[in-house]
């Protein structure tokens, strides 16, 4: 008789546990939010930027962790695309600054090239012919803006060809 009473409390306290443990699982709301619906580093938390200067003095710097900002003198702000608000800005693989202060942004998820001019983005549409423009009034320092930006992609150029990656070691295969 000791015996069974002792086999049903062990029973009952196993349910118990059993039941607990269901309980703990199912209540757990503390999920880490998921990549996509993360928010992205504030401009003042984020730590690796590549920079482009332009003509006109201001530059955007663009992360990996806060995407790209437009800078001018002390402060930064946030680009987005002009069009339609709701649609997401690219990871923009390469910019190019121009004469007339903006720059070309080229990324490698979609096809296509985008037009960068301050804080916005436009992605560049094909047309039938395009609008005859005034002179615009190009900065002395200009030239200087756009021979550093093409100096610094010559130089990582020369740097790929004079320090090739190493080849994947082919004596872990064997």
């Amino acid at each position: 008789m000791k015996s069974n009473r002792l086999c049903l409390q062990f029973i009952h306290s196993l349910s118990f546990v059993f039941i607990c443990l269901a309980l703990v699982s199912c209540g757990d709301n503390n999920k880490p939010a998921s990549p996509e619906t993360s928010k992205p580093t504030s401009f003042d938390q984020t730590t690796d930027f590549e920079v482009t200067s332009l003509c006109d003095g201001s530059a955007y710097a663009k992360s990996s962790e806060s995407g790209l900002w437009y800078l001018r003198g002390n402060k930064a702000v946030k680009v987005t695309v002009l069009s339609d608000a709701s649609q997401k800005l690219p990871d923009f693989e390469e910019i190019t600054p121009i004469l007339d202060g903006g720059a070309y942004a080229t990324c490698l998820s979609e096809s296509g090239l985008w037009y960068l001019h301050g804080e916005h983005a436009e992605k560049i549409k094909e047309v039938s012919s395009l609008e005859t423009q005034t002179n615009a009034k190009i900065s002395d320092n200009a030239f200087f803006s756009l021979y550093i930006a093409e100096h610094k992609k010559r130089k990582a150029a020369e740097d790929i060809v004079n320090n090739p990656p190493e080849p994947p070691d082919s004596s872990d295969n064997n």
